[in-house]
């Protein structure tokens, strides 16, 4: 579940609260400080996205296949961009 911060409008204390995304519209904190349901949610920028455990960037090897993985897309993007320039085995005749 994703963590949200709130802040009372009475007060002005903030608070972080836990909750299913599918209840933004209906969940209705209450203030930790004076007890007022006077509360706006706080857009933030929050910790991102983490990947936790084995088999990420880094830790196998996957970094190294994913630099491989570029270079031969990048070998192949040139490939094609230069493929006009390229005559194929028998279209030097269309030249004669």
């Amino acid at each position: 579940m994703p963590t949200y911060e709130y802040q009372c409008q009475k007060c002005g204390s903030t608070q972080d609260e836990r909750h299913k995304i599918s209840e933004i519209d209906t969940f209705k904190p209450k203030c930790g400080s004076c007890g007022s349901k006077k509360m706006s949610r706080n857009i933030t920028g929050g910790m991102g996205f983490v990947l936790k455990g084995d088999g990420w960037v880094g830790k196998d090897g996957s970094e190294k296949r994913s630099r491989e993985k570029r270079s031969k897309e990048m070998d192949r993007k040139m490939k094609d961009k230069n493929a006009h320039l390229q005559v194929k085995k028998g279209d030097w005749k269309k030249y004669q």
